[in-house]
C-alpha cells in the first residue's frame, strides 16, 4: 500500500520514483510528508491526471518549499487542479534552490495566468535550467 511505500521512501536511499496512480488527498499529504523527510530522491515523475485534486497540488508545492534534493520533476497532464496549482507550484518554486528541470508539458493548466507565474519565478529562481511546457493554453 501507498502508507508502506512512503515508509520505505523516508528511510532508503531511493533516486527516482514514479507514480502514475490518482494520489488522493490523504496520499497526497504522506507524499508531502515524504517529499520533506526524504534526503536523497533526485527524480519524481508524476503521471497523467495522478495530481487532479487541489489537496495534490498544494502538498507538493509544500514539499518543493523544503525538499533539497529533487532536481528532477515531471508533472503529467492534467494535474495540478487549474490555475491555483500552478500558482502554488511556482510560489513554491520562487524558495526550492535545487530543483533544475521542470516538465509540465501537455497540460491545459498552463494558461496565461500560469505562464505569468511560471516568468516571475524564473526571475527569483537561479537553480532552475530546464523547463519544458509544451503543449499548454497560452
Amino acid at each position: 500500500d501507498f502508507q508502506a511505500f512512503v515508509c520505505i521512501l523516508g528511510q532508503r536511499a531511493v533516486s527516482d520514483v514514479g507514480l502514475s496512480f490518482q494520489l488522493t488527498s490523504e496520499t497526497a499529504t504522506l507524499l508531502e510528508l515524504a517529499l520533506k523527510a526524504n534526503d536523497s530522491l533526485t527524480g519524481l515523475h508524476i503521471g497523467d491526471g495522478a495530481c487532479e485534486t487541489w489537496e495534490c497540488a498544494a502538498a507538493l508545492s509544500q514539499a518543493l518549499k523544503i525538499n533539497r534534493t529533487l532536481t528532477s520533476l515531471h508533472i503529467g497532464r492534467g494535474n495540478l487542479n487549474g490555475p491555483r496549482g500552478m500558482a502554488a507550484l511556482a510560489g513554491a518554486l520562487k524558495m526550492n534552490s535545487t530543483l533544475r528541470t521542470l516538465s509540465i508539458g501537455n497540460s491545459s493548466y498552463v494558461t496565461a495566468e500560469g505562464a505569468t507565474a511560471l516568468a516571475e519565478t524564473l526571475i527569483v529562481n537561479q537553480s532552475l535550467t530546464s523547463l519544458d511546457i509544451g503543449y499548454s493554453n497560452f
